[in-house]
C-alpha cells in the first residue's frame, strides 16, 4: 500500500513539473521599462526628440535630476550638470546632428549612442568642501562633454555655442565623435581594433617617455581604450596636415608610433564607419 501510493504522489510531482515546464515555454518577453515621460515639454523639438526616442532608443532630455546625470551605478560622479537652458535647445540639437549624427548611418548610430543623451546647460567638476551645506565647491569652468554609465552628456545647450569660434566648434566636434565612441567602447557595444591594441604598451609611461610609447597625451592610468579615443578626437580634430605638424615630427614621433597608430584609426574610421577624417576635419559648422 505504502509502494502505491509512493507511485501516486510521483507522479503527481511530475505532473506538476510537466505543466510547469509547459507554462515556461510560453512566457512571452515584456517590454522594456520606460523610466521617462516624452515628450517634457510642447515645442517643435519635443516632436523631435520623440521620433528620436522611436527610432533608436535613446532618450533626449533637457529636463532631468541631479541622479540622472551623476548616478554611475555604485557611487555618484564628481560632477554635476545644470539644465539645459531651454531657448537654446534646438540650436543645440541642430549642432549635435550636423556635427556628429549625420555622419553615420542608423545602424552605426545604435552602436554608438547610449540610453540618454543630456542637454546640459554646463558641466562642473565638484570638490570636496566639508563646510559647505552641500558638501561640494564647484568649479567654474564647463568641461563641455561627459561620458557616463548610461548617457553622453553635452554641456554646451547654451547661448555660448552660437558665440564659439569654428575652432571651438571643431574641438566640440571632434569631442562629440569621442565621447560617444567612449560610450560604445565602455559598454563593450565596439571593441578597439586589434591591430591598434598590439601597438598599445603603458609600461614605463611617465610625464617624459609618453610619446616615445606612441601616446598624444600624458595620463597616468592609461588605457587601451583612452588611447584609441585620443587618436579618434585628434584625428577628427586636425586634418592630415595640421595632425602632422603636431604630432609627426621628430621630437614628439621619434619611435614612429604615433604615425602607425594615426593611419590605423583614420583606415579604421573609413573602413567600419564611413568616415572621411579630412572631410570632418575640414568642416564648417
Amino acid at each position: 500500500m505504502k509502494k502505491y501510493i509512493n507511485l501516486i504522489l510521483f507522479a503527481g510531482v511530475l505532473a506538476l513539473l510537466c505543466t510547469a515546464c509547459k507554462k515556461e515555454k510560453n512566457l512571452e518577453p515584456t517590454e522594456p521599462q520606460s523610466f521617462y515621460q516624452l515628450p517634457q515639454g510642447n515645442q517643435a523639438y519635443d516632436d523631435v526628440f520623440v521620433k528620436f526616442h522611436q527610432d533608436y532608443g535613446t532618450y533626449f532630455l533637457y529636463r532631468f535630476s541631479d541622479n540622472d546625470f551623476r548616478w554611475n551605478g555604485t557611487s555618484r560622479l564628481l560632477y554635476m550638470a545644470k539644465n539645459a537652458e531651454e531657448e537654446q535647445i534646438m540650436t543645440a540639437y541642430n549642432f549635435i546632428k550636423q556635427a556628429f549624427l549625420d555622419d553615420y548611418t542608423a545602424e552605426k548610430l545604435r552602436q554608438l549612442l547610449p540610453y540618454k543623451i543630456l542637454l546640459s546647460s554646463g558641466i562642473h567638476q565638484l570638490t570636496v568642501n566639508a563646510s559647505k551645506p552641500t558638501g561640494y565647491d564647484t568649479l567654474a569652468t564647463n568641461i563641455g562633454m561627459y561620458t557616463g554609465i548610461n548617457h553622453v552628456t553635452f554641456g554646451y545647450t547654451n547661448a555660448t555655442l552660437s558665440a564659439m569660434t569654428a575652432a571651438q566648434k571643431l574641438e566640440v566636434q571632434a569631442n562629440l565623435h569621442k565621447s560617444f565612441f567612449s560610450y560604445a567602447l565602455s559598454r563593450e557595444k565596439i571593441t578597439v581594433p586589434a591591430a591598434f591594441t598590439a601597438l598599445f604598451n603603458a609600461t614605463g609611461n611617465s610625464a617624459t617617455a609618453y610619446k616615445s610609447l606612441g601616446f598624444l597625451e600624458f595620463q597616468r592610468s592609461y588605457t587601451v581604450n583612452m588611447d584609441f579615443t585620443a587618436y579618434i578626437y585628434n584625428a577628427l580634430r586636425y586634418n592630415e596636415r595640421q595632425f602632422s605638424a603636431l604630432y609627426l615630427t621628430a621630437a614628439f614621433d621619434g619611435s614612429g608610433l604615433v604615425a602607425k597608430k594615426y593611419a590605423l584609426v583614420k583606415q579604421y574610421l573609413q573602413a567600419e564607419w564611413n568616415i572621411d577624417t579630412e572631410i570632418i576635419a575640414n568642416r564648417g559648422l
